[in-house]
């Protein structure tokens, strides 16, 4: 029996399964085969106040982790482009979309201001102004069901064989076979 894991932290990464694998299922999986994907659940989110809270402090932690993790990608811009962002100029937000079912991470500009990233092999020099208020949309981090795991697997030819969860059902451990 051969298998693979994925780790989802995101929709992109079942869709990856459900979408770029099943045309080749059928020539690269084999009856036999399975499949292992762990995905961050919402089951309580839309009705839980408290458990909205608590997702997004862990994506807005005190220790300013995910902050700095998240102000990296202005530092990644600056080092490898030679743009001029003044990560200082600009605040991590954390917020909640209930109806994508996702945790979204950006970067608010705490100030109108113009950057400067230099002309390079994609294209010319660009000055990008920012306002007060306006924001990067950074990242997305989203949460699943049960029942919607399952649903982007059996559209790659998987079918769910069986689902482990913690003792918060916050995440879950699902394993697929394929159909």
């Amino acid at each position: 029996m051969a298998g693979f894991a994925v780790l989802a932290n995101g929709h992109a990464v079942l869709r990856l399964v459900a979408v770029v694998m099943a045309p080749e299922a059928p020539r690269r999986i084999h009856v036999t085969d399975v499949v292992h994907v762990g995905a961050e659940l919402h089951v309580h989110l839309r009705e839980d106040v408290a458990a909205v809270d608590r997702l997004r402090a862990a994506y807005d932690d005190a220790k300013g982790i995910t902050a700095r993790f998240n102000r990296n990608v202005l530092t990644r811009l600056n080092r490898e482009l030679g743009a001029n962002f003044a990560l200082e100029n600009f605040e991590h937000v954390v917020i909640w979309n209930p109806g994508e079912s996702r945790i979204e991470m950006h970067l608010k500009s705490t100030t109108s201001q113009t950057v400067k990233l230099p002309a390079n092999s994609a294209g010319p020099a660009m000055h990008i102004q920012f306002r007060a208020g306006e924001t990067i949309h950074t990242e997305n981090s989203y949460k699943f069901t049960e029942a919607s795991v399952a649903e982007l697997l059996s559209s790659a030819g998987f079918e769910v064989a069986r689902t482990f969860l913690d003792t918060k059902e916050l995440f879950a451990l699902t394993l697929a076979k394929v159909i």
